[in-house]
């Protein structure tokens, strides 16, 4: 049955810091530099989240974005919007907050919520340059993550370039960078499992 797709945008203001307790300060900075700081750092967060599902023939839609807003804001928002995310978030107790746990974890609160209609939770900070991490449903593409380090104009075109390159590579992330964009050829790096 076909489906149709729909993207809702999110934002939420975290701060955190890179930092595992079973190293030393000065390993912490080796690995993680300026993010391992004492006392972390901010970031302004968007957040796409998109769904996929048949047209429901009574609401003509996949799901109320009424429902889609209040799970999003339940799971997600109101535990990550203004918190530090390793002392105050436990998602992040154990587990460093980078940009890429924090796109899985996001997909881990809204997964069950969601009942199968995820497909895509894409995660983008607001620092120069532009960093974004997208989650991918397994079942359809089995990859995990990406990250895209990108200009801002071409950002939309690259998401599409990496969405349609997973869809003919099974388990296979691409890692985009300013300097690749005029490239014929994108490079390929392994994704995780």
């Amino acid at each position: 049955m076909p489906e149709v797709t729909i993207s809702r945008r999110f934002d939420f203001s975290s701060s955190h810091r890179y930092y595992r307790e079973e190293w030393s300060e000065e390993e912490n900075t080796r690995v993680f530099g300026l993010c391992a700081l004492p006392n972390g750092h901010g970031h302004n967060y968007g957040l796409t989240v998109t769904v996929a599902g048949p047209i429901d023939a009574p609401t003509g839609a996949v799901m109320p974005l009424d429902d889609l807003d209040a799970i999003v804001r339940r799971n997600v928002l109101d535990a990550y919007d203004h918190r530090y995310l390793n002392l105050d978030v436990e998602d992040y107790l154990d587990l460093v907050p980078t940009g890429e746990n924090i796109a899985r974890r996001v997909w881990e609160r809204l997964e069950k919520p969601l009942g199968g209609l995820l497909r895509v939770a894409d995660l983008f900070g607001s620092r120069i340059p532009l960093r974004r991490w997208v989650y991918l449903a397994e079942d359809e593409r089995q990859v995990r993550s990406v990250q895209i380090l990108a200009n801002p104009i071409d950002q939309h075109a690259q998401v599409r370039a990496v969405l349609l390159a997973c869809r003919r590579e099974p388990g296979v992330a691409l890692a985009l960078h300013p300097q690749h964009r005029r490239k014929a050829s994108i490079p390929r790096v392994r994704g995780p499992g």
